[in-house]
């Protein structure tokens, strides 16, 4: 098999991964797209975002938060969201 052309480019990617973190988390403060990746057979999009923390402390301090989102770049689902240090 050899490698898919997605369909999904990478700015619509990156915003299925900011839709699907708003609607867990609501809005969050700080938003940045980190990084953007696309798996080497074009069947998926790494998406990691950051935000910042919404611990008093964190948020003072600027802390930010780091989740990376597994997404179809055929069909735009989130198969996973997961934690991403810095």
């Amino acid at each position: 098999m050899g490698k898919q052309q997605p369909q999904l480019d990478a700015k619509s990617a990156a915003m299925k991964a900011v839709e699907y973190l708003r609607d867990l988390l609501g809005d969050v403060s700080g938003l940045s797209i980190e990084e953007v990746e696309l798996k080497d057979d074009g069947t998926r999009w790494f998406i990691t975002l950051g935000f910042l923390d919404s611990t008093q402390l964190a948020f003072m301090t600027g802390k930010k938060t780091y989740k990376q989102f597994e997404i179809d770049a055929t069909t735009g689902e989130v198969y996973a969201m997961r934690m991403r240090s810095a």
